[in-house]
């Protein structure tokens, strides 16, 4: 049985419109996109580590930070941060997701 996500955020990729949703009583992400090879690229990004530059307070001043997006909600919306530039997916945050 599929658990519901608790957090859906929306992406689009080209014309398709689709969400990642992140449940967070087991940390585990489900990615609904109708193109089914950018929905493997998205998946596989946000199974895999990733160096996430995490500003220090200051303007221009970044510690590179290893994440994954699984571990807790603030790492799973720091990774998505770099969606867009390491697979073209762009995540609309405004856009509700029904």
């Amino acid at each position: 049985m599929k658990q519901s996500a608790d957090l859906k955020i929306c992406i689009r990729y080209e014309n398709q419109y689709g969400y990642i949703g992140y449940n967070t009583t087991n940390n585990s992400i489900n990615v609904q996109l109708d193109h089914a090879g950018k929905r493997g690229e998205v998946e596989k990004y946000l199974s895999q580590e990733q160096v996430i530059p995490i500003s220090k307070g200051n303007i221009g001043e970044f510690a590179h930070v290893t994440m994954l997006a699984s571990h807790g909600i603030a790492d799973f919306k720091a990774v998505l941060t770099y969606l867009w530039m390491r697979t073209g997916v762009s995540v609309d945050w405004s856009r509700p997701v029904e």
